[in-house]
């Protein structure tokens, strides 16, 4: 290719890129991002991760006071609930905003999230966060699944374009932060002055489907899907989150509630002790809450007790054991910690299985997670 060639063709693909950010904000709809109230805004399925940052910027240029920040996994992302309006960010929502109308909450849960997916989500929005609601799994502290899943999502960090420490990234089996991390600093010039850059996951998602990689990885490997397909079906392991039915769990089948119980009890019967890395990561929150001053109340994901109970799966002498343990320390550094399982857990007829609820579990749960936060949010915003 001679060098006349090179730079016609050079400034074609200038003048292209030129005309899609000039047109692209006027031709393209509105995302769901900026249609409606926020608070019934929820990642979109399968696609949480490339969306994240969009939901960051977002939150940094919104301006309702205060900005409270739910993170957690599947159940405060209600795989199971059909409205979004229904999740608990939202239910919560309806009743934090009576008090103060112009609060925004944001819904930064996505299916599978363990702590050091959050202590990295925690990171890129802690500087624009008022308050912090932040679910836990009781199963998630299980060894035995974090033996082989520490993170659900290892390349969190550079996507979002914040820092691991070295004593992290052993943890979780991945390289540290650069001393400088020029890559952060490009992506948010990127996302800040170019459009096309800034909306390609929401392009890619309107014309794809779904990621270009995955699009193209797809297509090209149509033989790895459907291996990939086969083994999702056949993987009883927990460590990987099933898509849960969305009917009442006491509606299915006698062998698909067993199956249920038994994979669930598989990951709870554990002492919680201090290096056990899903602990360790909270413990990271703690000390980001602590050094930006930042409010957070913690509790733990409901759970269908009445199914537990009824099987005899659960250790609950060890888990009011290992959540007091939890409790003392959150509270110790002056968080809120909420968890109902032991004195009103939800009753059976609002959970999908064992730890995700239908929409009137979350319709039922959100407020009362207000209620029982509420004396700790008079002292702590004002």
């Amino acid at each position: 290719m001679n060098a006349t060639r090179f730079l016609s063709r050079f400034g074609a693909f200038l003048l292209t890129l030129a005309l899609v950010d000039l047109l692209g904000p006027k031709l393209m709809p509105a995302s769901d991002l900026t249609n409606g109230p926020v608070e019934n805004y929820r990642l979109p399925d399968n696609q949480e991760t490339g969306f994240l940052q969009s939901l960051i910027d977002r939150q940094r240029v919104d301006q309702g006071q205060p900005q409270v920040t739910f993170l957690g996994s599947s159940p405060t992302y209600g795989v199971t609930i059909q409205n979004p309006a229904h999740t608990y960010a939202a239910s919560f929502s309806a009743y934090f905003k009576r008090s103060r109308p112009q609060s925004s909450v944001y819904n930064f849960a996505a299916k599978g999230f363990l702590a050091a997916d959050l202590n990295s989500i925690m990171r890129a929005t802690i500087a624009q966060t008022d308050a912090y609601v932040i679910q836990l799994n009781y199963h998630t502290f299980s060894p035995k699944l974090l033996a082989s899943t520490p993170i659900r999502h290892p390349d969190l960090p550079e996507r979002l374009g914040t820092s691991i420490t070295l004593e992290e990234a052993k943890l979780i089996g991945t390289r540290p932060t650069p001393l400088f991390n020029w890559n952060a600093a490009i992506r948010q010039q990127l996302r800040a002055h170019w459009w096309f850059y800034r909306e390609r996951e929401r392009l890619a998602l309107q014309f794809l489907g779904q990621s270009p990689e995955r699009w193209l990885y797809d297509r090209f490997f149509p033989q790895a899907k459907a291996e990939a397909t086969q083994t999702a079906q056949t993987n009883t392991d927990t460590s990987v989150e099933q898509a849960p039915e969305t009917k009442p769990f006491y509606e299915l089948k006698n062998a698909q509630q067993v199956s249920i119980v038994k994979r669930y009890a598989e990951n709870t019967t554990y002492e919680l002790t201090d290096d056990n890395i899903e602990w360790r990561f909270v413990k990271q929150m703690l000390k980001q809450l602590k050094a930006q001053n930042k409010p957070a109340v913690f509790f733990i994901a409901p759970i269908n007790a009445d199914a537990l109970r009824f099987y005899e799966v659960m250790d609950w002498k060890q888990y009011q054991h290992n959540v007091a343990k939890l409790r003392q320390s959150i509270e110790a550094e002056g968080f809120g910690f909420i968890d109902i399982n032991l004195s009103q857990p939800l009753p059976e007829d609002l959970f999908a299985d064992i730890s995700h609820t239908l929409d009137e579990g979350g319709k039922t749960f959100g407020p009362l997670l207000y209620r029982l936060s509420s004396p700790y949010w008079e002292k702590t915003l004002k």
